[in-house]
């Protein structure tokens, strides 16, 4: 017993150690702390939309149809027979030029004619070809879609010539063979652009048109066709003979309202078949309760030679600049002080003014120009620089001004760098949800700058987040 005693007496009992300090438990939780503000600050701050300021434009447009009238003669048939053309629909010609011929039995043609078209399209033909519609495709935009009349009417005038060339090759020889009985020839007698059709308005001045003619009522048109039997006395085809060309079409009265009160003389036109803008002179005239419009021209008339109805929009207003969303714009009052009480300060450069302090002393104050109107001989300063009553000197000079008067500015807020700063804008025109504004101001924006997008959750100077 005592053996075993004297056995446990060896065991000895230590002192419990205190904690130590974790210096690694304490960084993370600073930083998990620091972590949880940041995320709460970030979730609970006003984040900014930005939008980037690119060049646009607005266009204004109304379609409408019109009545096409021009100088037109209709030339009848010098003989009885069947008809058959030696010009091309649509060509210009001359006079003494020939351009059909009458024949005592139908002339065939089809194997034959199709044999003379293949020699006449030549490689450079064939080259024109293909480079319009390799052009057509490499730039084909479905939202264009009218485009795609552009590359036909081009498309057809390389066909309808070549085909006209072998129609005229194969007539010659007809004729030089006298293998079709009492096969003749015949002229123009005058110049112009010659038509296989008639519609029966080819003498209706404009003041002739009425309310019917424009809604196309009672419209017909005829077709003159090869191999048609015609009496000596028939009409055979048409000819136009003059540039001058109009189109009559009944506008709204809002529209004519504008037009009158604008005293405009010419306005621009967008040609819905071949997408073509072109000027027209205009004359509008009230009656039968409706606005006419007169619109006159004197180019580009071959262009729409076949067609006696044409569909356009009336621009009324193409006006280009940058294009900023109307959510961004707001307005802010800004004090007004005479343009030549501002001056720079000599260490800094900074623009500002001259205020007056106690005692007859001065100091500057540091100021943007927001905006200078020359005309006025005004500039516009921050509000918060300034309390009302605040007094300014003009340097070099012993004048004083008070300022208190205000004015408002409308503008953005840019973003450029991190922080709003007000910039003074210009409308030039507005749609539904754009502006178009002035550009190269100095005051104002400059293509690719950064906006906010709704311009009243920011504030002058303020941090901004994305």
């Amino acid at each position: 017993m005592a053996g075993k005693l004297k056995e446990y007496s060896n065991i000895r009992t230590f002192k419990k150690r205190n904690k130590q300090f974790n210096i690694g438990l304490l960084i993370f939780g600073v930083i998990f702390i620091y972590l949880i503000v940041t995320v709460f600050t970030y979730l609970t701050k006003n984040h900014v939309i930005r939008y980037e300021v690119r060049e646009g434009s607005i266009l204004k447009d109304n379609s409408y149809s019109g009545l096409v009238l021009r100088e037109e003669i209709i030339i009848p048939a010098a003989a009885g027979g069947y008809l058959n053309y030696y010009a091309a629909e649509g060509s210009k010609v001359a006079v003494g030029q020939n351009i059909y011929t009458i024949s005592e039995e139908k002339i065939p043609y089809d194997e034959n004619v199709s044999q003379s078209e293949e020699a006449v399209l030549d490689q450079e033909d064939t080259a024109q070809f293909l480079m319009q519609t390799q052009n057509f495709v490499e730039s084909y935009d479905p939202n264009r879609f009218s485009e795609t009349y552009s590359l036909k009417t081009g498309l057809e005038s390389i066909l309808q010539s070549n085909s006209s060339i072998g129609k005229q090759m194969y007539l010659d020889s007809l004729i030089q063979g006298g293998s079709i009985a009492g096969l003749s020839l015949f002229q123009t007698p005058d110049d112009g652009i010659i038509q296989f059709s008639q519609d029966g308005y080819e003498g209706l001045t404009a003041e002739q048109v009425t309310l019917d003619h424009l809604q196309k009522k009672d419209y017909s048109r005829q077709e003159f066709m090869n191999n048609q039997k015609v009496q000596a006395g028939d009409p055979v085809c048409r000819l136009i003979t003059s540039e001058s060309w109009q189109i009559v079409t009944v506008l709204s009265a809002d529209t004519a309202k504008t037009l009158l009160e604008s005293e405009a003389n010419t306005v621009k036109l967008k040609m819905l078949k071949d997408n073509e803008n072109i000027w027209a002179g205009i004359r509008i005239e009230k009656k039968d309760d409706a606005y006419f419009a007169y619109l006159t021209f004197d180019h580009s008339m071959i262009r729409y030679a076949g067609d006696r109805y044409l569909d356009f929009e009336l621009i009324l207003e193409d006006q280009s600049g940058l294009k900023i969303p109307k959510s961004a714009v707001v307005e802010k009052k800004f004090y007004i002080v005479p343009t030549e009480y501002i001056t720079e300060s000599g260490k800094t450069n900074e623009s500002g003014v001259l205020k007056e302090k106690k005692k007859n002393t001065t100091e500057f104050v540091a100021a943007d120009v927001y905006y200078a109107n020359e005309e006025e001989g005004i500039s516009y300063l921050e509000q918060s620089l300034f309390e009302k009553g605040d007094v300014i000197l003009e340097p070099e000079s012993q004048d004083t001004y008070v300022i208190g008067e205000t004015k408002t500015l409308k503008g953005v807020y840019n973003v450029n760098k991190g922080y709003a700063v007000f910039k003074q804008i210009h409308v030039l025109a507005e749609s539904e949800e754009y502006y178009v504004i002035q550009s190269g101001s100095a005051y104002g924006l400059s293509n690719y700058d950064q906006i906010a997008l709704y311009g009243d959750t920011v504030r002058e100077n303020e941090i901004v987040l994305e």
